[in-house]
């Protein structure tokens, strides 16, 4: 069996200032990886791709690589960028035939400027080379936009089942099993997707619920016989597109009727739950007061407004302000970015003292700029692979990166924009994070997998952004209406 596989990822918001060029790809902090070189940078990573190459060793297909490559969340990608890149694509799987199906590790949430639906877009082109008859399996993040299209143009569907998702190498597994047993003829999957009347923003976390037990019930699902895979698919909601929201997935093997019904009653129960999905977020008071009770250990503050992996500048000045006016001491804000800051810091030097205003410099919502003298404590080129549960065996590339001193608080201000989900940052930086107590981290949830085991106490506070976390305070024009929680339903 030759079996082609490849990604073009992003995950696209509508509500930010930042742009997607071709050189967000090209240029990526995960990489952009053509043909056999794909194999080798995905191989053992925390990936779709990476589960795809294990199971190539397991059942002995030869995995076919194309390109992959993603590009750090932003705004909707240039429509030139996509012209290339999906030019790319096609014309090596056109190359690569023939091909006994695809396994696809992609998003699920990428816009282009003139198309709301990338992957869909995409698969259109992998089916006009494959036909109608090869396999194509597709493995999504959490966090995806399913369209009619992409459940049209996909055999199976399997979005990650873990928020951090700290799973996608295990679904990666789980979609070859599934392909190779289609091309055994084993099995023959038809698949149901449910777009529910839901913006779900709040949680959907991993260790607690309500998103343990609507997950639990999928496993559930999937323990039935004829059941092949089962999933809840969250959402993206900061994607102002028809299509954005709440769906579910149920792939049964040769009973279309079934799948359809099972993805109804699936989607139904969800739905009734939808008043637990609000957001969640609390004051930095409120964090503040709390924390003066707990033990030894450390506070994670998470400023998920401004999460770079939800497409933010990165740039909000709320948290770092928050921390200065409270004289914390022992803390570490991660990250802000800011070239202009770097630039600054780096013609000072090691040890200077200088007037910085960092931050706030990519849209009014971010904040203004925090002016402060500061002293240059640590100047380096941030960049590690991450060791832990995450994205395992990635490179994160934050680029010249200041480490400022302001009083008992530091911040690492980077050139590149980039969520904060490892401890290698801070470790690359000359920090133990379990030696400090107060670590503030620009991400909504991913963090978790690295910081909630080393957290004496985790909050997730409410700072001003260009994106709130409360679907609410924002502006649609093209989402379908009506939708929970914008409209009463």
């Amino acid at each position: 069996m030759r079996i082609a596989t490849g990604n073009i990822g992003h995950e696209s918001s509508t509500f930010t200032p930042i742009e997607t060029p071709y050189e967000a790809f090209s240029e990526a902090s995960r990489g952009f990886h053509r043909g056999p070189e794909l194999i080798e940078a995905m191989r053992d990573t925390n990936t779709g791709c990476g589960g795809f190459i294990d199971a190539a060793a397991t059942h002995g297909y030869q995995l076919v690589p194309l390109l992959w490559t993603f590009a750090e969340p932003s705004g909707p990608v240039h429509a030139d960028a996509w012209t290339r890149l999906k030019s790319e694509f096609l014309e090596r799987l056109e190359a690569a035939m023939p091909v006994d199906g695809a396994l696809l590790d992609l998003h699920g949430a990428m816009v282009i400027e003139g198309i709301d639906d990338g992957e869909g877009d995409l698969l259109r082109g992998v089916r006009a080379i494959l036909g109608p008859d090869r396999p194509v399996i597709v493995t999504l993040d959490l966090h995806a936009n399913i369209s009619d299209t992409m459940a049209e143009l996909s055999d199976v569907i399997i979005p990650c089942d873990t928020y951090p998702h700290v799973d996608f190498r295990e679904r990666g597994r789980e979609a070859a099993d599934l392909i190779v047993r289609t091309l055994r003829g084993e099995i023959r999957p038809t698949m149901a997707v449910e777009l529910l009347p839901l913006l779900w923003a709040g949680g959907n976390v991993t260790g607690f619920e309500p998103f343990d037990g609507i997950v639990a019930r999928a496993h559930q699902l999937e323990a039935q016989p004829g059941i092949l895979t089962a999933s809840v698919n969250p959402g993206f909601a900061w994607a102002d597109i028809p299509e954005a929201g709440t769906s579910v997935v149920v792939v049964t093997d040769g009973d279309p009727a079934r799948a359809r019904r099972e993805a109804r009653a699936y989607a139904d129960w969800v739905f009734g739950q939808r008043r637990q999905f609000l957001v969640d977020l609390v004051s930095f008071d409120d964090a503040f007061a709390e924390a003066q009770l707990a033990g030894p250990g450390t506070i994670v503050i998470a400023d998920g407004q401004d999460n770079p992996g939800g497409g933010a500048p990165g740039d909000s000045t709320g948290l770092l302000r928050a921390f200065i006016q409270h004289d914390l001491r022992d803390a570490l804000v991660l990250t802000i970015c800011d070239p202009e800051t770097v630039q600054l810091a780096q013609a000072a030097g090691h040890d200077a003292e200088v007037e910085v205003a960092i931050g706030g410099k990519s849209h009014p919502d971010q904040g203004p700029p925090v002016h402060t003298r500061a002293t240059v404590e640590r100047l380096l080129n941030l960049e590690f692979v991450i060791r832990g549960p995450m994205m395992t065996g990635l490179t994160q590339k934050f680029g010249p990166t200041a480490l400022l001193r302001i009083g008992g608080v530091r911040v690492a201000v980077t050139t590149n924009r980039l969520q904060i989900f490892s401890l290698e940052c801070p470790r690359t930086l000359g920090l133990e994070p379990t030696a400090l107590r107060w670590i503030g981290v620009k991400s909504s949830n991913h963090f978790r997998a690295a910081y909630g085991p080393i957290a004496a106490q985790v909050h997730r506070v409410a700072f001003p952004a260009v994106q709130s976390h409360d679907p609410r305070d924002l502006t649609y024009h093209r989402l379908r209406r009506p939708i929970f929680p914008l409209d009463p339903i």
